[in-house]
């Protein structure tokens, strides 16, 4: 039996961009709550424009960025994940990955976990998808119900639901609240 490849999200299941997003957000005049930070949920909370600039400053800010630390239990997971042997893929939309090299330095995780010849940058959810097939993924941890529906190609898809957004709703994949709600399924 062959091993079960992992890919990983960035943004919402290694990295915490939470607080940044509330700042950033009330630094535009609009409060939100950290459920509604969440990347699908922050759509239908503030316009448009208003989600392009915070998106812009929050990713595109090497300052901000730095300042967000890894989501609880992150670490560990993927620790656990390395003591293991098992493959694992970082698969992010991040349009800048110096930026995003930098805040996984800035948190112990490059090159130690993730480097030049496990990380990958897409442009659409629907590239990760083609990353994921040609990588072989077997189960893929995403934070956004929207990039999981385009991935198509991978037969195990999880969604990391931190802050219980989508309980009531029925997903083709496994909705799991922390790192080890995730491991528990894996391992």
């Amino acid at each position: 039996m062959s091993r079960l490849v992992l890919g990983l999200d960035m943004d919402g299941v290694i990295l915490d961009n939470t607080v940044s997003k509330i700042r950033v957000a009330r630094d535009l005049g609009f409060n939100i709550s950290p459920n509604e930070a969440q990347s699908d949920v922050i759509e239908g909370v503030l316009p448009k424009e208003v989600i392009d600039v915070l998106r812009e400053r929050i990713y595109g800010d090497t300052a901000l960025n730095l300042v967000s630390p890894l989501v609880k239990g992150a670490q560990q997971g993927l620790a656990k994940i390395r003591s293991l042997g098992l493959e694992c893929f970082l698969i992010s939309r991040r349009r800048n990955p110096a930026i995003a090299r930098a805040a996984l330095i800035k948190n112990r995780l490059w090159p130690d976990y993730f480097n030049e010849a496990n990380s990958f940058f897409v442009e659409h959810a629907e590239d990760k998808n083609i990353k994921a097939k040609e990588l072989n993924i077997g189960a893929y941890l995403d934070d956004q119900p929207s990039v999981l529906e385009k991935l198509n190609d991978v037969p195990n898809r999880f969604l990391m639901d931190r802050f219980d957004n989508f309980g009531g709703l029925t997903f083709d994949h496994i909705r799991v609240n922390s790192w080890d709600n995730f491991l528990s399924h894996i391992l």
